[in-house]
């Protein structure tokens, strides 16, 4: 049976990658709060996130305190990785949660498709990101969140479980579609479900300008994180090793971690100067801050 495909939806006051400021001051202003472009991730891949270079193997697993991900990917595809998947899958994710469907049309061309990530369609870009998109696609996604060794018997389980992204798709070089089938993505129903149920609201100008996929990943999970440091309503360390669990696969060495995530988080700040975290010797304390995107927005 063919998918029901709705129009490609025409995204909310999208500034064009050309008119984009260089000054992150500029883009901040502009933005923020009016100007910003509603955007939305899984929290699955906020909390763990995509390796940030070519993994070795074709299987890569990230963990958050409890929360451990598992991404794997046929040997002879490889796993996604560095920034394009990362505006791929906001895009997909963001589009999803405004239409309220798994199956999202791509548009009528891969070129008309790069522009909708804020990428400028070129003989540069488009290879690696055709490269990227179809390895995304073919990425099966395991979670495991299990706080068995708590300090709370009552509250210690084990929850296992998992998706595959899409569950079918056809891309524009894959046997040119006839017009009345353009080419798409069909979510599968257990992520879609997932996405629907807690996603996580950002902007997507700021995650098209934080160019660095460290910092992209970063500044997702500081916005997701405010809402924890607004809850508890005093600080929060959270150490090195953990961050370097959710954020650092690629880097085995403490140190050098910690230089990039020092370099990323000043990436950040420019564009999120409400942020109130301290990188110390022991981690990265975080503070009482709003939401980047404000809850009036989201609802």
């Amino acid at each position: 049976m063919r998918p029901r495909l709705l129009p490609a939806p025409r995204p909310l006051r999208v500034r064009s990658p050309r008119n984009l400021p260089h000054n992150p001051a500029d883009l901040q202003y502009q933005l923020f709060p009016e100007a910003a472009e509603l955007g939305f991730l899984a929290r699955a891949f906020i909390v763990s996130t995509l390796p940030h270079s070519e993994p070795p193997d074709p299987y890569f697993t990230r963990s958050s305190d409890f929360y451990r991900l598992t991404i794997m990917a046929p040997p002879h595809v490889g796993l996604p990785y560095g920034r394009y998947p990362r505006l791929a899958m906001a895009w997909l994710t963001t589009n999803a949660v405004r239409l309220r469907t798994p199956t999202l049309c791509l548009g009528p061309s891969f070129a008309s498709f790069a522009t909708s990530l804020g990428l400028f369609p070129t003989s540069t870009s488009l290879p690696p990101l055709r490269e990227q998109l179809g390895r995304l696609m073919e990425t099966t996604v395991s979670c495991l969140w299990d706080n068995t060794q708590s300090d709370d018997p009552f509250k210690a389980k084990a929850s296992p479980g998992g998706w595959r992204l899409a569950y079918k798709y056809k891309l524009w070089w894959q046997d040119p579609p006839p017009e009345d089938e353009p080419s798409f993505v069909q979510l599968s129903a257990d992520f879609f479900q997932e996405l629907i149920a807690s996603p996580v609201p950002l902007d997507m100008n700021v995650l098209r300008a934080l160019r660095s996929p460290f910092a992209m990943d970063l500044y997702s999970w500081l916005t997701w994180r405010s809402i924890r440091t607004l809850k508890l309503q005093r600080p929060e360390l959270v150490s090195w090793e953990a961050l370097q669990s959710m954020f650092g696969a690629d880097y085995h060495d403490l140190f050098t971690f910690r230089f990039h995530f020092k370099k990323s988080l000043k990436k950040v700040v420019d564009y999120y100067p409400a942020l109130r975290v301290t990188p110390t010797s022991a981690g990265l304390k975080l503070l009482t801050y709003p939401p980047h995107v404000p809850v009036r927005t989201v609802r």
